[in-house]
């Protein structure tokens, strides 16, 4: 009797402590958990792969065709409600373009820079030139995507360049603002092969500095080597300022005058 009572002494907080750990922290069996941290990652095993999900159009299929799309699958939903699978492929189609979006600003830049670092590695000598945007230093309506590649282009830099403060090469992020160009008007829509111009309702009578003049500065930061500069016409070089030195006055601003003026700015009525 001493020997089951000395048993279940052992046994019930472990099985305590088990019932406790699966019903706060496990949301699947034991074999998923595991190769969900050991095994393939879905975006490595499933890219390029043809998916056909039928009921894609709410639920479980239409929330598997979003995970599957963020994966580069190539997805082919079928459904009975045709306006609702619409939906689905609409937002799809988005999901493409915001990935499209962070391998041209994001990826590229970096698996470029990784190709050419460790040449200058070996050399102790060299300057990475990074062309970011104000943008990287503050969110603006619309462009949620586009924002989100150039905040993590000054996340990957910034701290890539601490990497480097022992050696002889130097990172510079040049952050400009609106110029005249043609950046805003071919920007990336959440309709695929469609940009901001071809907008029936879009405009442009925003203030621009000239092309040759932020070229001009562009080349002045990079002959002095300096960190992270901010080249633009206000009022976008005020905002930058404000969000850097008084970031809780620019949230409140941002928040209360950012979306109107962008209408006011971009979109006729």
């Amino acid at each position: 009797m001493s020997g089951l009572l000395k048993f279940l002494a052992k046994t019930i907080p472990l099985f305590a402590v088990s019932v406790y750990f699966l019903r706060q922290y496990q949301d699947a069996d034991l074999t998923v958990h595991f190769y969900e941290k050991f095994g393939l990652q879905p975006c490595v095993a499933l890219k390029d792969k043809v998916v056909w999900i039928t009921g894609a159009s709410s639920g479980i299929g239409e929330y598997l065709a979003y995970e599957l799309c963020k994966c580069g699958c190539k997805i082919v939903l079928s459904a009975r409600r045709e306006s609702e699978l619409q939906r689905v492929k609409e937002k799809c189609a988005a999901l493409d373009i915001e990935q499209e979006l962070l391998d041209l600003n994001t990826v590229g830049t970096m698996s470029m820079t990784k190709a050419v670092l460790p040449v200058m590695l070996e050399a102790n000598s060299g300057q990475i030139v990074v062309v970011s945007s104000v943008s990287g230093k503050y969110g603006w309506p619309y462009q949620a995507a586009y924002c989100a590649s150039k905040f993590a282009i000054h996340g990957y830099f910034d701290t890539l360049r601490m990497e480097l403060s022992d050696s002889n090469i130097n990172i510079q992020l040049l952050c400009p603002g609106p110029v005249h160009s043609n950046v805003a008007a071919n920007a990336f829509t959440s309709i695929k092969d469609k940009s901001f111009k071809d907008l029936l309702s879009y405009t442009d009578s925003g203030v621009r500095m000239p092309t040759e003049r932020c070229a001009y500065l562009m080349a002045v930061s990079m002959a002095n080597k300096l960190d992270e500069v901010w080249i633009s016409t206000n009022p976008m070089l005020a905002y930058t300022y404000m969000c850097q030195y008084m970031p809780t006055v620019f949230q409140r601003y941002s928040k209360d005058n950012f979306l109107s003026i962008t209408k006011k700015k971009f979109f006729s009525h």
